[in-house]
């Protein structure tokens, strides 16, 4: 009796442990991190996953939609497009990265091109994270070996937004680059070349028209003096209307002239006398290399 009562016990243990095998599990997710589908499957079968935490990524998303399906065929179809191997034992799930298929090089190509669809040569792509990279050639064309499919491409080009765009299995990967406008209130442009207000390191000195538009002025001389720090406006005579000097950060030669030189639109040279104050819009004194820079000679 008691042998025939083990022989039931162990034929029901048998029924139970390869039910979670035979029985159909249906999953409809899309773009839903693994580890979500891990715990819906643990919970509704007999299996639980293994795994390194540090080997598998579990945040990966994926997308499923399988209906009654075994678990081996599920598994089969929620890792096909990951880098993730499987192995049955018992009740366990045993997971190991695919290192074959991580390691599989693909060739990514595509043409980069401006806002109007011409191409634009000499666009910098690299991938994101490490030092692998290409450009584009005269027609816009790039390639790109890359081993992982999750990658994601940076497009760099002067005058253009740096722009990131995940390759996601693509072999093809096309893309429009979006121009960036600076704000011209933030930029000054100086002997070599245009910078920012904020990273401007050399001294320059502006005097804008709001400031002595209400103000009685006969002379450009008149709008400087004690508007612009280190420009020292001087009346040689003491008269009013006399001739004035004009001094920047003081006298920098012993036996040159230590006048200033005038720029009138892009003009060099010039009195200043001969304009009128009402037709100015900004003044602005450059103190250091930057008129060196400019102007050679002349502007030291």
């Amino acid at each position: 009796m008691k042998k025939l009562i083990t022989g039931m016990l162990l034929i029901m243990i048998t029924t139970l442990w390869c039910y979670p095998q035979e029985a159909g599990i249906s999953l409809n997710y899309t773009d839903t991190e693994l580890i979500s589908i891990f715990e819906r499957i643990e919970k509704e079968t007999g299996y639980f996953f293994l795994f390194n935490e540090k080997l598998i990524n579990t945040a990966q998303k994926v997308t499923i939609n399988a209906k009654d399906k075994i678990i081996s065929n599920l598994l089969d179809e929620l890792f096909k497009n990951t880098n993730i191997k499987y192995s049955i034992i018992n009740n366990k799930i045993i997971l190991s990265p695919d290192y074959l298929e991580f390691n599989k090089v693909v060739t990514v190509s595509g043409i980069a091109s401006d806002e109007y669809g011409n191409p634009l040569p000499g666009v910098n792509i690299h991938i994101e994270g490490t030092k692998l990279g290409t450009i584009s050639n005269d027609r816009g064309r790039y390639s790109l070996n890359i081993s992982n499919p999750d990658a994601v491409l940076v497009f760099s080009f002067i005058g253009y937004k740096q722009m990131k765009i995940p390759v996601e299995g693509r072999t093809s990967v096309n893309i429009s680059m979006e121009p960036s406008v600076s704000n011209l209130k933030e930029v000054i442009v100086v002997g070599y070349g245009s910078i920012k207000k904020s990273d401007l390191t050399g001294s320059v000195a502006t005097v804008s028209e709001d400031i002595y538009l209400n103000q009685p002025v006969a002379r450009v001389d008149d709008i400087l003096q004690g508007r612009a720090g280190g420009v020292n406006v001087i009346n040689v005579s003491g008269a009013p209307g006399g001739t004035t000097s004009i001094r920047i950060r003081g006298a920098n030669s012993i036996t040159g002239s230590n006048e200033p030189l005038y720029v009138i639109d892009g003009f060099v040279g010039g009195n200043m006398e001969d304009v009128n104050p009402t037709d100015v819009e900004t003044i602005q004194i450059l103190k250091d290399a930057s008129s060196t820079a400019i102007l050679w000679q002349q502007g030291s």
